[in-house]
């Protein structure tokens, strides 16, 4: 009998440039939500130096994506084509998450089916006290533009980058 392979609910989708330490602590975060859903952490390298390289194949439970050179944020797409997720979380490593964070977000696309893509709070890493708008989201499967299947439809739609509905 062949074995069924239970479909991964989200996928972290962490990007990292010779900054190896600032990836462990986006893991480590991960690792602690208190979340019902699934999920799978990818780190895509974006062509670190070897010793930052070898620092983030130590990390445990990971799948590492490394590529040859830094193309920013374009990397992203390597993950896309390996996961098998409902919906994927796009960050950087320097991030922190909520521990209730995944559910909030899960729960807001799962009952809302018209919505693309959902966006955390994000708080300034180094200064907890401003908001800062870089980017970190989650989404039905595709970054930039690019559709991974056509569930949302094949025209193009435009989609704010973020929105202020949603509560602490």
């Amino acid at each position: 009998m062949p074995e069924i392979v239970k479909k991964t609910k989200v996928s972290f989708v962490v990007l990292s440039f010779n900054d190896a330490e600032n990836a462990i602590g986006a893991v480590k975060s991960i690792k602690r939500l208190k979340t019902e859903h699934s999920y799978d952490i990818y780190i895509v390298d974006n062509g670190s130096w070897e010793n930052e390289k070898k620092i983030l194949k130590s990390i445990k439970k990971i799948k590492l994506i490394e590529l040859d050179k830094n193309i920013g944020t374009a990397a992203y797409d390597a993950a896309i084509k390996k996961s098998n997720s409902e919906y994927i979380f796009f960050t950087g490593c320097d991030v922190e998450l909520k521990d209730d964070m995944l559910d909030m977000l899960v729960d807001f696309l799962d009952n809302n089916k018209n919505a693309a893509q959902v966006t955390p709070k994000y708080l300034n890493f180094y200064d907890r006290k401003k908001i800062d708008l870089a980017g970190t989201w989650l989404s039905r499967s595709f970054y930039s533009g690019t559709f991974k299947n056509n569930a949302l439809g094949n025209e193009a739609v435009e989609i704010p980058y973020m929105g202020t509905n949603f509560q602490e």
